[in-house]
């Protein structure tokens, strides 16, 4: 009588640390060599308790069989973790005037561990400058990734609006004319301005102006208020027309 006593043998290929986040490893594709003396066809069996996400070590259970005896092996496996962090800057409104409350809006982080992110730098909204934002992100196994952000503090552009007080600026020829108030605001402040050219004659018909001026730093600024001298109000249409054409000069 012929007894089979041995178990299939087989040999296993090199198994090297498993990247942490891998989906799942087909452990059978490691066994070869199987060699069963009585030819019986063998089953496979894995036992494993990884979790793919979880840095440590682990241990994978190959069991070969021929229905009689199972030939097993039990193999350390080390999952490891040595993939920076991926981070990615959330949309933000990163360039700001003097003066206005900046928002920083952070990052986001993927990976297959907890991370920490620490911010290096800070925002002067009070002093015209480019600044940088360093954000460094380390997961649980030491990894690190920095990524910056640079925001813009500017000057906010200088807003001169001339603003004329009322005066009638239609007269018949020999009629006085009285000049209307003229004030300047930049950026919401009021300041007055001067009277820089009166070209207004009362005694001949035409269009006359006053040119305003004010000056801020090195930069002067002007604005013109229009009166009209008429002979009669039937004239005033055409000297409307006559304004046009000068203003487009």
């Amino acid at each position: 009588e012929i007894v089979d006593t041995t178990g299939p043998s087989y040999s296993l290929l090199e198994i090297f640390p498993i990247e942490a986040g891998t989906i799942s490893v087909d452990w059978k594709e490691y066994i070869i060599d199987i060699y069963e003396n009585s030819n019986r066809d063998v089953e496979i069996e894995i036992e494993t308790d990884i979790n793919y996400d979880i840095p440590g070590e682990y241990t994978v259970i190959f069991n070969v069989s021929d229905g009689y005896y199972t030939h097993q092996k039990n193999v350390e496996v080390s999952v490891v973790d040595t993939t920076k962090p991926k981070v990615f800057l959330n949309p933000s409104l990163d360039s700001v005037s003097v003066g206005e409350t900046y928002t920083e809006d952070g990052v986001e982080v993927i990976d297959v561990t907890d991370t920490n992110v620490v911010l290096d730098g800070m925002v002067d909204t009070n002093t015209v400058g480019v600044y940088e934002l360093n954000y460094i992100v380390t997961d649980t196994s030491g990894n690190e990734t920095i990524i910056k952000r640079y925001v813009t503090v500017y000057e906010q552009p200088t807003k001169v609006e001339f603003e004329l007080g009322y005066a009638r600026t239609t007269l018949l020829t020999g009629e006085d004319y009285t000049d209307g108030s003229c004030r300047v605001i930049v950026n919401g402040e009021d300041f007055e301005c001067q009277v820089k050219e009166n070209k207004v004659d009362t005694t001949t018909a035409g269009i006359y102006w006053i040119e305003y001026s004010f000056i801020l730093g090195e930069k002067e600024y002007r604005y013109k208020r229009y009166i009209y001298v008429i002979n009669s109000y039937d004239d005033l249409e055409l000297y409307i027309d006559l304004w046009k054409e000068e203003d487009e000069k």
